[in-house]
């Protein structure tokens, strides 16, 4: 339980201190993040939907990225092969793929969503 305390924490602490000129820069994760949070915002205030919502995508991004090699799982003990791709880019498009899913499920119902589901489309094909 202290490992999956400590990925929230780092996850909403990225989010927080991104800011647009680093945006180019930032990792899969924290792009995700910055997304997550933007959807937060534009939802109904629930505080104990919205924690979960960021447990389960830093988990759910944490296990994307351990799957090629390294640390112990959250929620499924599955191993990746990059095949073709870098490690880092296998990396990144599982990260990818996970934060979308969750994000498009989580926030379906949100009245942001019009206005979020386009970044996430927008990001998941960079």
């Amino acid at each position: 339980m202290r490992h999956r305390t400590q990925i929230l924490v780092v996850a909403v602490l990225v989010a927080a201190f991104l800011t647009p000129a680093t945006w180019a820069q930032a990792t899969a994760a924290a792009r995700w993040n910055d997304l997550l949070i933007s959807s937060i915002r534009k939802d109904f205030a629930r505080p104990p939907v919205h924690a979960r919502n960021l447990f389960h995508i830093s988990a759910g991004m944490w296990d994307a990225w351990r799957a090629f090699g390294g640390g112990l799982p959250c929620f499924v003990d599955e191993q990746g092969s990059p095949g073709d791709m870098s490690l880092q880019a296998a990396r990144e498009q599982a990260i990818s793929v996970v934060a979308y899913r969750v994000l498009c499920s989580r926030f379906a119902a949100s009245p942001g969503f019009s206005t979020m589901k386009p970044q996430y489309d927008a990001l998941l094909a960079e």
